[in-house]
């Protein structure tokens, strides 16, 4: 069973950059990610017509290229966390939860006993279809497994102690536009109260031990800001805005350059 790189760096001290995906599909589109340095892909269940299937496809393809995955899912579902597990996802992140109860449930969702409650299985694509003992299988497991808690609700922002201390957990990823919402804020994700409420889960993350994570839009707004607050793990942009956002500014360019051209002759 491959080491958890994401989790090696992080270890470290080191920041992770990866790219989220929500609309495209195929293994090919991690090899791309990968391609330009990136160090994981966060696949995005949660806003995409994704399936069980299309999950596998970019696993695959992460898992080929050496890079790290990990897949946001709908909702704290165990039978789903436990398939996309066994096809080769190596973290999950959950959002929407509001409670310790809530995050202990996706540990044990996510970890093989004693620390969770996930139903063994060997020679799957998350074992790279090697031969284990069960209790290999879980032990390996349960040390590359990543977990992040996406914090997004003033529920959750209120019990941000208790959550940070429950064993298993690895990241806590900031989500602005709920926050934003559940702060009574909704689309004002540079509100005062909504950065104040980011820097908090950033400084319990570190000081619990564990890491803050975000995604840094594409046109890199307070990046580095967050970056010298301590944020070591990071997904830059998605697929959709990589795409509009860089056609966009060449087309414009090339629109400017030939109207340019037109009024000179």
């Amino acid at each position: 069973m491959r080491e958890n790189l994401m989790k090696k760096a992080l270890r470290k001290g080191q920041v992770v950059i990866g790219g989220g995906v929500s609309q495209l599909k195929g293994a090919a589109v991690s090899q791309l990610y990968a391609a330009a340095g990136l160090q994981f892909i966060w696949i995005d269940m949660q806003h995409s017509a994704y399936t069980v299937e299309s999950v596998l496809e970019l696993a695959i393809g992460a898992r080929a290229a050496g890079i790290d995955n990990f897949v946001r899912v709908p909702s704290l579902d165990p039978p789903l966390i436990a398939r996309l597990l066994d096809s080769g996802v190596q973290g999950i992140m959950v959002p929407q939860l509001r409670t310790p109860d809530e995050v202990l449930r996706v540990v044990k969702s996510v970890k093989y006993p004693p620390e969770g409650e996930r139903s063994v299985v060997s020679r799957r694509m998350h074992t790279d279809f090697q031969k284990l003992s069960a209790l290999e299988v879980a032990q390996r497991s349960n040390e590359q497994t990543f977990v992040v808690i996406q914090i997004e609700t003033k529920t959750a922002l209120d019990q941000l102690e208790k959550i940070s201390h429950i064993p298993g957990v690895d990241a806590l990823w900031v989500g602005p536009n709920d926050l934003a919402e559940s702060l009574g804020h909704l689309g004002q994700t540079d509100h005062p109260e909504v950065l104040a409420a980011i820097e908090k889960i950033i400084e319990v993350s570190l000081k619990a031990g564990i890491h803050p994570g975000l995604t840094i839009p594409f046109d890199f707004r307070n990046a580095e800001k967050w970056l010298k607050k301590g944020v070591k793990l990071i997904a830059y942009s998605n697929d959709i805005d990589l795409i509009l956002g860089g056609t966009s500014q060449g087309v414009k360019k090339i629109r400017d350059l030939i109207e340019n051209l037109g009024s000179k002759s």
